[in-house]
């Protein structure tokens, strides 16, 4: 299957529909997030098959 990493169908299986709406208003309102994000999923894409599992950590 590859990488589902920022799909948007996983990310509704995955955080459900209010956070993914959430998620989504921060990235279509906060530009910086915006871009992060659109890079995030570039690397991740290019890499997909190479890729075998990734796991982040937020610190606030």
């Amino acid at each position: 299957m590859g990488i589902a990493l920022l799909n948007l169908r996983r990310m509704f299986q995955d955080e459900g529909i209010v956070d993914t709406i959430w998620i989504l208003g921060n990235v279509l309102t906060h530009e910086s997030t915006r871009t992060r994000v659109l890079e995030m999923r570039s690397v991740f894409q290019k890499y997909r098959n190479e890729l075998g599992y990734i796991i982040l950590c937020a610190v606030a």
